[in-house]
């Protein structure tokens, strides 16, 4: 396979297929332009090593896409909650459907004491539509933020 004489869409292709070989994704993950690298991240062929090196990648984009793979590993998932002031990565962790309830109640501590971010209403209602979300989490949502819903 010549990666060099690909396009880039042929590589973001490529790197979002699941039956791309592993070295392939490798070496895709190692590419400076980071929607390559973000469509590695996506991949849920994408082995664990590779996926927590995503997940400190400099731009916030590819780490996204690292919170909304469902095979990333929880300890994965839970240190992007980290990533604060990044909203678009926070509402994938909290749309992922692996994401445990100790992450999705990270989330919802972290958006009630958003005071230096700013509250975000659709962080809330996504929160609330995440089926693992625990019923008394789900009542506190209705009481607090009704009105967003």
């Amino acid at each position: 396979m010549d990666l060099k004489n690909m396009s880039q869409d042929e590589k973001e292709a490529l790197a979002e297929d699941i039956n791309t070989p592993v070295d392939v994704l490798r070496n895709l993950a190692t590419n400076t332009q980071w929607a390559i690298r973000g469509s590695v991240a996506e991949n849920p062929s994408t082995p664990e090593d590779l996926l927590r090196k995503l997940a400190k990648d400099k731009k916030s984009w590819v780490r996204g896409r690292v919170a909304k793979n469902t095979s990333a590993p929880e300890d994965v998932l839970m240190h992007l909650t980290d990533d604060y002031y990044h909203w678009d990565i926070r509402e994938s962790l909290a749309k992922n459907s692996k994401s445990s309830i100790k992450i999705l109640l990270k989330l919802f501590d972290q958006e009630k004491h958003s005071n230096d971010v700013g509250f975000n209403p659709d962080m809330i209602t996504t929160l609330y539509k995440n089926p693992k979300l625990p019923y008394v989490a789900k009542v506190v949502i209705e009481t607090l933020y009704g009105e967003w819903l």
